[in-house]
């Protein structure tokens, strides 16, 4: 063991070592270095080993990572050739010596382990196992034959062969090949043909010349990969005489696929960089930036040809904008001491005279001297940065639209009358607006972050909850009826509910809106019951034009009938009548008889006309089709073309319905036979399962339905006594086009209204 020896020089070795253990992305190369590697923290303890010669020591790799150097020694002596190199390297020396451990041989060089502020950390250490060439050299000193049986363990290929190539011995083969498949057989078998013959030269020169002799050449594995080598020949001597000779083959396969793939980056970067639309550089980090590369797009972002760059007729220096030209000089040497990259914004002058806007992004090659190299890229922006100002003030108008926008929202959203309000899925309130909070008499703070359960009774959260649930499982707006307390009771609301969504689509919360519709409920009610009463008064009515139409036709109409008939058989008995049976003329007596006569005649008539009016027997006798079919044979008789159509399922309605229907007919036509000089009318009832649909259509003259005075009740006379029956109905014409008069009544109202009949 030798004794160590200090330096304060940096190990050229060791430091970037440490750099690619730091930087975590070498841990394979590190693995496979045919060496030992290690880093222990200011402790002496072990936070890393790596390297394919812990193998030698029967160690994994980070096998020792956690144990300090005096665990792993055995020792903690002071002197110990070992630790104090390690103390030196903490004390910020560089220590290399020579170590004998394990029955290894290892020449060590252990460094201080730095920060990029220069602060000592802990300690890095390079192991080379170097056992073997020890080996060979106390095997030469003894006799060189023996040299061969050392290389067991070398990283290469080494092997004893005689003069006609043929393998005597070898350290290690390929991993298809055992020792036995080798030994033996020629060194030819496996060299490419190509460099048969000038091996052949290299071993007949080494027997010649007893001189170590160097030569590539290519040899192929038994899978046929081919493998580069870099051998060297020696003569193996014993008592002077050549009887042998060591072949040492070094693999350069990887090193020269190292090299290849450097040729073709090189080549890509350059193809790259002649085709990319910026400007790609190389350059000195010197007062003006001397140019050693630049491509040809600088022509067009500066006005000037890439020539005049790289002779030093024109710097990037003698184009910055006098503002930034400090900037720019000092972020690049900021950049070049914190060994990061740079970004730059600034202004050139184009040879046109006009500034232009530049980003530039590099990188120092080499940041530890001071000569170092800078590479980048920068590009024209000036069209970008003008598009990008465009942009920013229009999203500043664009914001300040948008904040008009929200206020003019959140001004309706708080005006409303209706309930506004956002939850998200657990169901706390996002949003509420004014009208929450005044008909709940809560405070703003008391509603946001709580759920329903925090603010209204179980009864009621419950019920909200479900709703909004159902509503966010859907993932579509649904419309519920609710119930909310009031000062006055609970009120009746009409909500909508519609789940809210983010730009990806995925539901995130619930809004809801709800009107208070209580005062509807009620009118809506106080109307139905209104329309009941008009109901019950309009039976009542119906009745009493029944019993009136009875009392004319059994009374009155029956006396001036018995009337009629006594005038008959007196004027029969006292004017005698001729012999042609014809009565005289010119008697005064008959004249006033047959006047009599006449005036019962006509006043059955008008009886019979106000039976009509008031209420039709047959309407009561026969149900409302006969009814219709009376009305239609009397229009006919009045110079119409009347039609009646009926398709229906019932035998006979309610009697206050078959009034009503018989009454819209009877006015229908009324209107047709004095305003529409109309000649053809069609009378149409169809019947909908428990819908009736009336219909009365002319092809008179029409009306314009704006100009009908506002005393005119039998259009609207139409409507409300469909209204009443809970159906609709209107009047539609079009001066000269005729009138449609329609009406839809549900059969089964009168069910619904208890005492009428």
């Amino acid at each position: 063991m030798q004794k160590p020896v200090s330096s304060n020089i940096e190990s050229p070795v060791t430091q970037p070592l440490a750099a690619a253990v730091d930087s975590g992305v070498a841990d394979d190369v590190l693995s496979q270095l045919p060496a030992i590697l290690w880093t222990m923290d200011a402790e002496l303890r072990f936070t890393s080993s790596r390297g394919r010669a812990l193998a030698g020591l029967g160690l994994q790799q980070n096998e020792v990572v956690g144990r300090t150097l005096f665990e792993f020694l055995g020792t903690d002596e002071a002197n110990h050739p070992a630790i104090l190199a390690h103390r030196q390297a903490l004390a910020g020396e560089m220590v290399r010596m020579e170590d004998h451990f394990g029955q290894r041989d290892y020449d060590v060089t252990v460094s201080p382990l730095r920060t990029t502020a220069g602060e000592v950390t802990g300690v890095i250490g390079l192991a080379l196992d170097i056992t073997l060439r020890r080996r060979m050299e106390r095997a030469f000193r003894d006799t060189e034959r023996e040299l061969l049986g050392m290389t067991v363990g070398s990283p290469d290929y080494v092997l004893e062969i005689d003069s006609e190539g043929r393998i005597h011995d070898v350290n290690r083969t390929f991993p298809q090949l055992s020792k036995e498949d080798v030994i033996g057989r020629r060194i030819y078998d496996w060299i490419d043909e190509s460099d048969i013959e000038k091996t052949r030269d290299l071993v007949r020169a080494c027997f010649e010349t007893g001189q170590v002799h160097r030569e590539e050449f290519a040899v192929y594995d038994p899978d046929g990969k081919r493998f580069l080598f870099d051998s060297r020949l020696g003569p193996i001597r014993v008592d002077g005489q050549i009887v042998g000779a060591v072949l040492m083959c070094f693999d350069l396969t990887g090193q020269r696929e190292i090299e290849a793939d450097l040729r073709r980056s090189e080549e890509r970067f350059r193809l790259l960089a002649e085709n990319m639309p910026g400007v790609v550089y190389l350059c000195r980090n010197d007062e003006t930036y001397s140019m050693l590369y630049l491509n040809d797009p600088v022509e067009e972002v500066t006005g000037y040809a890439k020539e005049d760059f790289l002779s030093g007729e024109v710097s990037f220096v003698d184009l910055f904008h006098p503002d930034d030209a400090a900037e720019i000089e000092r972020r690049v040497d900021q950049a070049i001491a914190e060994h990061s990259a740079f970004h730059l914004n600034y202004r050139i002058r184009h040879k046109s005279g006009q500034y232009r806007w530049i980003e530039e992004r590099g990188v120092a090659l080499n940041p530890e001297q001071d000569s170092s190299l800078l590479v980048g890229y920068l590009a024209d922006v000036t069209e970008q940065r003008r598009a990008r100002e465009e942009l920013q003030t229009g999203y500043e108008a664009l914001q300040r639209d948008l904040a008009a926008s929200e206020s003019m929202m959140q001004d309706i959203v708080d005006n409303t009358t209706a309930v506004v309000y956002m939850k998200d899925l657990e169901g706390r309130y996002l949003l509420v607006n004014r009208q929450f909070l005044d008909l709940f008499h809560l405070k703003l703070d008391n509603v946001i972050g709580k759920t329903d359960l925090d603010v209204f009774d179980e009864e009621f959260a419950i019920k909200f909850r479900k709703n909004d649930r159902e509503v966010i499982e859907a993932g579509i707006p649904l419309k519920f009826d609710e119930v909310a307390p009031h000062d006055d009771g609970p009120h009746n609301y009409i909500s909508i509910k519609l789940p809210l969504r983010d730009a990806t689509g995925k539901i995130y919360a619930m809004c809801g809106i709800s009107t208070d519709i209580t005062e509807r409920i009620r009118a809506e009610a106080a109307t139905k019951n209104e329309q009941v009463l008009l109901r019950k008064l309009l039976a009542v009515q119906e009745q009493e034009r029944r019993l009136i139409a009875y009392e004319i036709h059994d009374g009155l109409i029956q006396d001036v009938v018995g009337a009629q008939m006594m005038i008959e058989r007196v004027h029969e008995k006292e004017v005698p009548a001729d012999g042609n049976g014809q009565h005289g003329e010119g008697d005064e007596r008959a004249d006033q008889l047959e006047a009599a006569r006449g005036l019962l005649a006509g006043a059955i008539d008008e009886g019979r006309r106000l039976i009509s009016q008031l209420r039709p027997l047959i309407l009561d006798e026969q149900g409302v089709i006969e009814s219709i079919s009376y009305l239609v044979e009397e229009g006919r008789k009045e110079g119409f073309n009347v039609e009646f159509e009926h398709r229906t399922e019932f035998d006979r309605l309610p009697a206050l319905l078959e009034g009503t229907i018989y009454r819209i007919v009877q006015e229908a036509l009324t209107n047709v036979r004095r305003h529409s000089h109309a000649t053809n009318v069609q009378v149409r009832l169809t019947q909908h399962d428990d819908r009736l649909r009336l219909e009365i259509i002319d092809d008179g003259r029409g009306f314009d339905r704006a100009a009908v005075p506002t005393d005119r009740f039998g259009i609207r006379g139409i409507r409300e006594r469909a209204r009443l029956f809970g159906g609709t109905g209107a009047v539609e014409s079009t001066p000269g086009q005729g009138t449609h008069v329609w009406v839809e009544l549900p059969i089964s109202v009168l069910e619904e209204s208890p005492g009428v009949s």
